[in-house]
């Protein structure tokens, strides 16, 4: 009794040699289906991804009518910050919202529907850790120019500009956002966000004079509120879905 195999034309054959020599021939593709090469009759669509709401998105030219807020708040909100390393979830979706809170406590409120979305690019290409972004960037600019397209997009649909770089507006965004991360950090990685204070030479009385973290909100709740914080913003509920 025993079982044995062999290729027949491009097929693995399996013989089952059962008692009374009864024999039980039984074959399957040598490859699953889903490992051979599938052709495209579109090369665009390659860079194609199938968004929650069913609309398709080129990454390669993504369209402001092409962009669902649901879509936004439902990414984020199920996007771990930290490269999914933090010792509880937090989604970047939360992490928006801090940081639109952030920026009118430093006396910005005009900037609060850019300081929401300023990483709504994540919900279609989720939140690639520093380290190997900037690995990315010395090897091409694919990414770095799809973020901005997919910004762009984002801005054209939801009716907003994006403060130019090098403008106090844009520092005002990104300051928020460091102290955001810093916030973060302090409760949610190992070393309380030891390292990270270091690396960005930040005083040890300076970090910690930083405000406490809200306590992480599930995927759910997190999309509710970025929801709710868009919608307060432009007044437009029917873009919710």
């Amino acid at each position: 009794m025993g079982v044995s195999g062999r290729a027949v034309g491009g097929q693995l054959q399996y013989t089952y040699a059962g008692p009374a020599s009864l024999e039980i021939r039984t074959s399957r593709p040598s490859r699953s289906w889903y490992a051979r090469p599938v052709e495209t009759g579109d090369p665009n669509n390659l860079y194609v991804i199938d968004t929650s709401s069913g609309i398709r998105l080129n990454l390669h030219d993504p369209r402001p009518e092409d962009i669902r807020v649901a879509d936004v708040a439902g990414g984020l909100s199920k996007v771990c910050r930290f490269g999914a390393q933090a010792r509880e979830y937090y989604s970047v979706a939360q992490h928006a919202l801090l940081v639109r809170k952030l920026v009118v406590e430093g006396g910005y409120p005009k900037l609060e529907l850019a300081a929401l979305h300023h990483d709504s690019h994540e919900a279609y290409l989720c939140d690639i850790p520093k380290p190997l972004k900037k690995m990315i960037s010395q090897a091409t600019d694919a990414y770095d120019l799809t973020c901005d397209a997919l910004d762009l997009a984002i801005s054209g649909a939801f009716g907003f500009e994006w403060p130019e770089q090098g403008s106090p507006e844009r520092r005002a965004i990104k300051d928020a956002d460091r102290q955001a991360l810093l916030m973060e950090a302090e409760r949610l990685l190992v070393d309380h966000g030891e390292a990270l204070r270091r690396d960005l030479g930040i005083g040890e009385k300076e970090f910690r004079n930083f405000a406490t973290l809200e306590n992480p909100l599930p995927p759910e709740k997190a999309k509710e509120r970025f929801l709710g914080a868009h919608t307060e913003l432009t007044g437009d509920a029917l873009r919710t879905s």
